[in-house]
């Protein structure tokens, strides 16, 4: 797979469809900025640049010639520098993709271009390229002689354990151009169309292509063939042998040319007359040919003026949707600024209500002791009172007691009174007896006064004393 140019991309074969399925499956896991190194004339650009995953390119070639016609078709997000891959101009950790195809063959230090590589990859990028296996380098030196440009030739071994010394993490694959049959539409512009894919396997062994690489010093992805797989069915195998057919048509005229031109001088001139006759008719088919792909040419390029024009809808859309995606951002940010203060707002009042709960069960505790001692007081209150009712019981025994005594006593007074009432009378009929002895009362006085103390007040006193009253 060496270089090709723009004219020799143009012309349908293995040798431009194996340059551009490189590419497409470098396009299929590559991301964010991409170093290609020996780019070339920048056909890969395009390819690359189509995943929308690839942010900006940089291709960088040794030939500055081949940089002047990379910079002929300039396109967004790519640039293109002559430069060495052995001495990149960058700085470390500024790509997340290096892509480099039949690239280390050429180098005096592989090791050193390798080196560089990492330097400028970011910790997380990858490496994507290729290197011609050595069975298919031994292949083409005997068939076409030795390539004086290859300076080196690597075996699976061999370009894995370099690749290590740099990338802890290697997965290794072998690309190659294959003969594919499909089925398209009448006209010859969609398709292939399968159901399922049939791969037979090669009679000259797999190993006669490139050993197609990814490294990287993280683990790579899971399923890496499947994602890295590009299945590439392009251009016409008739397309490409009548190339070669032109080619070898115009050598073999050279040849004959000479030839009838030393013998026969005007037969050949006679059969070069017939033969360009034919090549006429040959020409004027081609011609023909040439009009109708003329006329498909058109075609396509109104489907893709039309898909061009469906294609600025989609963007018009695409941004239309973006604003009112903006602005829907825009209300799910202050709503998330609403939420965030409403969610502030309910710590709050969590925080408050939690107080108050720790306050109000304070107060619960508290009337509760207090309740207890309450409680406490109560039953004491009420073993006090149960104590007093009996002594109440008691005393009213007592007083029932004292009532009978003093029932008793208001007889024995009533019975005085009586006996008082009689000795008041006779105290009268004394008085009158006294009256009528005046003279005598006087020197009986005395004597009287002796008289009712010891005799009438002495009994009463006597009585009083028999009942427990003194």
């Amino acid at each position: 797979m060496e270089r090709l140019g723009s004219e020799e991309l143009r012309v349908p074969g293995p040798s431009s469809l194996e340059h551009r399925h490189r590419y497409m499956c470098a396009a299929a896991i590559s991301s964010g900025a991409v170093l290609d190194a020996a780019c070339g004339v920048g056909y890969g650009a395009r390819i690359l640049l189509s995943n929308p995953d690839v942010e900006n390119y940089v291709g960088i070639d040794a030939e500055s010639a081949a940089i002047e016609q990379a910079l002929l078709d300039p396109f967004q997000n790519a640039r293109f520098l002559a430069t060495s891959a052995e001495n990149l101009p960058f700085k470390e950790d500024e790509f997340d993709t290096v892509v480099s195809f039949e690239t280390l063959e050429h180098l005096n230090d592989p090791t050193r271009a390798l080196a560089e590589f990492r330097r400028v990859l970011r910790s997380d990028g990858i490496l994507i390229g290729s290197v011609p296996t050595a069975t298919f380098e031994t292949f083409c030196t005997t068939q076409y002689g030795r390539n004086r440009f290859h300076l080196h030739a690597f075996t699976a071994e061999q370009i894995r354990t370099l690749l290590e010394r740099f990338f802890p993490f290697v997965e290794l694959f072998i690309a190659r151009v294959s003969l594919a049959a499909g089925i398209y539409d009448a006209a010859g512009a969609r398709g292939p169309f399968h159901h399922k894919v049939s791969a037979e396997a090669p009679t000259n062994g797999s190993a006669y292509g490139s050993y197609m690489f990814v490294a990287s010093q993280r683990r790579l992805r899971s399923k890496l063939a499947k994602c890295l797989g590009v299945l590439c069915v392009g251009g016409s195998y008739f397309e490409a042998e009548r190339s070669q057919i032109d080619r070898l048509l115009a050598t073999r005229l050279m040849e004959d040319l000479v030839a009838q031109t030393i013998n026969n001088k005007d037969e050949f001139i006679l059969q070069r007359g017939a033969e360009i006759e034919r090549l006429e008719a040959i020409v004027n088919c081609k011609a023909e040919d040439a009009l109708k792909q003329d006329e498909e040419i058109g075609r396509l390029r109104a489907m893709f003026n039309a898909q061009n024009q469906r294609a600025l809808k989609q963007d018009e859309e695409i941004d239309r949707l973006q604003r009112l995606l903006d602005t829907k951002s825009e209300d799910v940010l202050q709503q998330g600024k609403e939420i965030d203060r409403l969610q502030f707002e309910s710590n709050e009042k969590d925080q408050r209500v939690k107080r108050r709960d720790r306050e109000a069960n304070a107060l619960v505790a508290a009337k509760n002791a207090r309740l207890k001692v309450a409680e406490a007081q109560l039953k004491t209150a009420e073993a006090e009172l149960s104590q007093t009712r009996t002594q109440l019981g008691a005393i009213r025994e007592e007083l029932r007691a004292t009532g009978t005594e003093l029932g008793a006593i208001r007889e024995e007074l009533r019975a005085t009174e009586t006996l008082l009432d009689e000795t008041r009378r006779e105290l009268d009929a004394t008085r009158q007896e006294l009256q009528a002895t005046r003279p005598l009362l006087d020197e009986a006085r005395n004597e009287l006064g002796r008289i009712k103390v010891k005799g009438t007040w002495g009994g009463l006193f006597g009585s009083a004393r028999i009942h427990g009253r003194v």
